[in-house]
């Protein structure tokens, strides 16, 4: 189980972290946690490096330690996203039927989104989503 969550972060760092960390990016991830009631689940040093990274920073990030922090704290935001959490349950359903849709679709990410959104959608009563073993 911890290869699983080790797998899907990887695939999270890959496909919803930002390439830069700028001002604007900030600014987006700050005004994102706000609306998605994110702000107050994150750590409170979290919390308080990104509101002070987005009120110093000027132009981008050029520390390297400090766009790995920042990025998994804009992660741990997106996660919380439609866009995040079918990605998630896109790739689980992926892992649990990849002998069927084959290693392939792990790489495509409207797929792995249109597996997740559909298994939003359904009815709680058809969602068995068996874990994997």
């Amino acid at each position: 189980m911890e290869n699983i969550s080790k797998f899907i972060e990887s695939y999270y760092r890959m496909l919803l972290a930002p390439s830069e960390i700028t001002k604007v990016t900030l600014e987006k991830a700050y005004k994102r946690a706000l609306r998605l009631r994110v702000w107050h689940k994150l750590n409170p040093l979290q919390r308080a490096l990104l509101h002070v990274a987005r009120k110093t920073i000027t132009t981008r990030v050029k520390s390297l330690t400090l766009k790995h922090i920042l990025t998994q704290i804009i992660i741990g935001i997106e996660k919380h996203t439609l866009k995040g959490k079918a990605l998630y349950y896109g790739l689980l359903i992926a892992l649990n039927r990849i002998k069927i849709l084959g290693t392939r679709i792990l790489r495509d990410l409207t797929a792995l989104l249109y597996l997740g959104i559909s298994y939003i959608n359904e009815s709680p009563i058809y969602q068995n989503l068996k874990p994997l073993t």
